[in-house]
């Protein structure tokens, strides 16, 4: 007999409107406008949520809440986790 051990990987909605996302959901953004390069945890939001007002925290300088406005890029989406999948 055998088993697989491919891993099941997690799956989540894309969005691209700021007021929808909640702590937990990931930020992703694009310094070219192309390619999406870095993946922001946001931790906190404002009562109405905007670019302004999303904190995040990140591996890059060990960031923590820091303004999403704060990083210069060209496009930025969110992902809403749904499942984190299972062996």
């Amino acid at each position: 007999w055998s088993v697989s051990l491919a891993p099941v990987l997690p799956s989540g909605t894309v969005d691209w409107l700021p007021w929808v996302v909640s702590p937990g959901d990931i930020a992703q953004i694009s310094f070219d406008g192309i390619k999406f390069v870095h993946s922001l945890v946001i931790i906190n939001i404002g009562s109405n949520p905007s670019i302004d007002n999303i904190l995040i925290a990140a591996h890059t300088y060990d960031t923590l809440n820091k303004q999403i406005s704060g990083y210069n890029f060209k496009k930025i989406r969110f992902i809403h986790i749904e499942d984190v999948g299972i062996y």
